[in-house]
């Protein structure tokens, strides 16, 4: 378990890209197609979250050379820790009944800031600042503005113009848009609703660039448990979701792209355009409460079909988390599901799937 745990941020530290080959046949609005695939390198599973417990997966952003990682304790309250360091509670005593969001982003392309969202339990969205990772300073909790209230998680996504939250309410998407200018945070009035079908759950990649300029890509549960993609504009507020071929019926669905977040490719011969274009879903399937897996290597044009993750079971029965990394891998993390080897139940877990 530890020599694979440094050999796999090893992998997470060099950053090579792994090449896949491409699917081509799902006419989808958004253009995507599908055949027969080579099957993608995956790692082993290892113990993530140290001696975390979390129902949850948990949620990580790369910050100044290192990742900060958070997670919803067993208390409802989040803890997290920078650099693999111990974990720490974060100020302000918040408390959330879902998975909270770290995101980083470019300030005009120089410096960052990381952000952490939660849903609290009034229903409201909250964010706070990390202002000092070695001292453990953060902003105190501020809440998003608007009237929205939601008992689901807010997703975050960023691009060179500020962060996207996405959330559900009633089955519909809304979102707000966070500008970051002049230290302070800047919101519009309130939330607006898209222009989409009814979805249960969804979750939504960083921007990247493709052929039709700067874009975000959603994966989304929908009323019948089917997966649902759709491929945006930003700013745009209508989202065209198409069912993804395949068939699948999921209790979840995440999705994640690797690439360097301080920078967005914009060119096909800048060797970073490849890297953000590595995408994966995450499906926890209701039948077996396992995780199965759906690749793209070019931007979620073609995709790879539904597979079982690799190395045995992989029990959870909370959503998992997609994230990438900056040469283009990209990882899967899990809240354990039960007491089965190698792990116990709640222990936070991660691999490489792409």
């Amino acid at each position: 378990m530890g020599s694979e745990r440094t050999r796999l941020r090893a992998v997470r530290a060099r950053a090579p890209r792994v090449a896949g080959v491409v699917l081509a046949g799902l006419g989808l609005v958004v253009g995507l197609s599908a055949s027969p695939a080579a099957a993608a390198t995956e790692g082993d599973w290892i113990n993530e979250g140290g001696p975390a417990r979390s129902a949850d997966a948990l949620d990580t952003a790369w910050y100044n050379g290192q990742f900060v990682e958070i997670a919803r304790g067993e208390d409802n309250r989040i803890w997290w820790r920078y650099g693999n360091r111990p974990w720490r509670l974060m100020p302000g005593n918040a408390r959330t009944h879902v998975r909270p969001e770290a995101v980083a982003n470019p300030i005009r392309g120089a410096s960052r800031f990381l952000v952490v969202f939660h849903t609290g339990d009034d229903g409201f969205a909250y964010y706070s600042f990390l202002q000092d990772p070695n001292s453990g300073r953060w902003s105190g909790w501020s809440r998003v503005p608007g009237s929205l209230r939601t008992h689901n998680r807010v997703a975050a996504s960023y691009s060179d113009d500020g962060l996207t939250l996405s959330t559900i309410v009633n089955d519909r998407i809304y979102q707000q848009h966070m500008d970051y200018r002049d230290g302070q945070a800047h919101f519009r009035a309130d939330w607006e609703r898209l222009q989409s079908p009814l979805v249960l759950s969804m979750d939504v990649t960083d921007a990247f660039t493709f052929t039709q300029g700067e874009q975000e890509f959603y994966a989304a549960k929908g009323l019948t448990n089917e997966v649902l993609v759709a491929r945006k504009r930003r700013g745009d507020r209508n989202a065209r979701f198409t069912e993804l071929p395949g068939g699948a019926r999921c209790e979840s669905v995440a999705i994640g792209r690797g690439g360097d977040p301080a920078h967005l490719a914009t060119s096909p011969f800048d060797p970073g355009y490849a890297a953000q274009q590595n995408m994966a879903i995450g499906c926890i399937s209701p039948n077996d409460h396992q995780l199965y897996l759906n690749r793209s290597t070019d931007g979620g044009n073609n995709w790879s079909g539904w597979a079982h993750s690799s190395g045995g079971p992989s029990p959870s029965g909370a959503a998992p988390e997609i994230h990438g990394f900056l040469g283009g891998e990209v990882f899967a993390l899990l809240s354990w599901g039960s007491n089965t080897a190698p792990f116990k139940r709640h222990m936070i877990v991660m691999k490489r799937v792409m």
